[in-house]
């Protein structure tokens, strides 16, 4: 997982697929999108990228080790935590 600043206005999110949005709350990835929700921050002028040596479609549930830093050392609650916010919400 890389999260830096990008020159535009917008939160790009890249893992299998491509998001552009205007905020994290228009995401579709629901553990990315809560994770944000989670921290209370929108998502402007940042880019997210998820990369990992599975391939997407193989059934492995990568986001179950998921955890995301942020800068200024923030860091998520357990994976499981935000899946249970995402199926809430």
């Amino acid at each position: 997982i890389t999260l830096h600043e990008n020159f535009t206005p917008d939160l790009i999110v890249k893992y299998s697929k491509l998001e552009r949005v205007d905020s994290a709350a228009q995401l579709e990835h629901p553990i990315i999108r809560e994770a944000f929700g989670l921290l209370g921050m929108d998502g402007k002028s940042l880019e997210l990228t998820s990369m990992a040596d599975i391939p997407a479609g193989t059934g492995l549930p990568k986001y179950k080790n998921l955890r995301i830093t942020l800068p200024f050392g923030a860091e998520l609650p357990p994976i499981e935590e935000v899946k249970t916010a995402s199926e809430a919400g």
